[in-house]
């Protein structure tokens, strides 16, 4: 099964699910950039972009803000940046250049950094 086989797969996977309040799930398509591995003026070779993760899937939300892959291909990040922001709500959205991270097969979730609020007080922990 190939990448094609595997996206239709998955694709197929919320038809008919619903959220926790009952919704019916609907599925955005968020196309994949064709133009990528190029940033600063820097290109990366063929090794480098052998694991190449070049999907717009793989955004963080947090703290009223949405910040999603750019890739340098301004046609499908501008068609990501507005698809996203259609359903951002009040949230900003951000586009952050991944490259370096996409070249070795990960994403926005692979680098961010999730801390737990200190407790600074006995009370706290009743």
């Amino acid at each position: 099964m190939g990448e094609p086989s595997l996206t239709e797969a998955n694709w197929q996977k919320p038809n008919g699910q619903t959220d926790a309040r009952g919704r019916t799930l609907q599925p955005i398509e968020l196309t994949t950039p064709s133009n990528y591995g190029t940033s600063n003026d820097v290109t990366l070779n063929d090794s480098q972009l052998t694991n190449f993760a070049a999907g717009y899937i793989n955004f963080y939300t947090c703290n009223g803000v949405i910040t999603i892959p750019k890739f340098n291909d301004h046609s499908a990040d501008d068609y990501a940046f507005k698809t996203v922001q259609a359903y951002a709500g009040s949230r900003d959205i951000v586009q952050v250049d991944i490259t370096g991270i996409a070249s070795g097969g990960g994403g926005i979730h692979c680098v961010r950094d999730a801390r737990v609020a200190r407790v600074t007080t006995a009370a706290a922990l009743v």
